[in-house]
């Protein structure tokens, strides 16, 4: 595995589509094969999962949690995992109005499983804004963008405000490997 496609599928979650990349869509991810009937290479899906504990304290949200930013190739085996602390480091970068709570975050403490040549370190030091979105049947994963604000991202998320647990699924693309 490519020891930047991790860091990649990371760039296109949390900060939108890296420079000059442009998706494979691939009409059978099973057998690799685009429309055309050419081969490309092995394709798997990246993408975030967290669980955390929020509490109030004097009225303000706190966080402390973990995420996994993973790479699950396409036979269904986890390829690659990196796993972080995740920390509130300030309030939201922007308000959110359709946000329940909406927090500045930070990774640390980072390791990898299956990532050769991978550096754990490079995830430490993250700064991110998540939100909670409550809806009627659903909750989702708020990400804040400096370029678009706040966004609801394709993502499962739950969060209950008596215990504080929240925890989110968030697949964030195909990628070639």
């Amino acid at each position: 595995m490519s020891t930047s496609l991790l860091l990649l599928a990371l760039a296109c979650g949390r900060g939108g589509p890296a420079e000059g990349h442009v998706p494979v869509v691939l009409d059978n991810p099973d057998t690799g094969t685009t429309g055309t009937g050419t081969t490309t290479p092995p394709q798997g899906i990246a993408g975030l999962s967290g669980a955390a504990t929020l509490s109030r304290v004097e009225g303000a949200w706190t966080y402390q949690g973990t995420e996994t930013a993973w790479f699950q190739a396409a036979d269904g085996s986890t390829a690659c995992q990196v796993d972080s602390e995740v920390v509130q480091v300030a309030s939201a970068a922007a308000p959110c109005e359709s946000c329940e709570w909406a927090l500045t975050l930070s990774t640390s403490g980072s390791t990898a499983q299956g990532c050769a040549g991978l550096d754990a370190g490079a995830y430490d030091g993250q700064v991110f804004s998540y939100g909670y979105v409550r809806g009627e049947d659903y909750g989702s994963l708020a990400v804040y963008y400096p370029e678009y604000g706040w966004y609801a991202v394709a993502a499962t998320a739950s969060f209950d405000a008596s215990t504080g647990s929240f925890e989110y699924e968030w697949p964030i693309g195909y990628f070639s490997y």
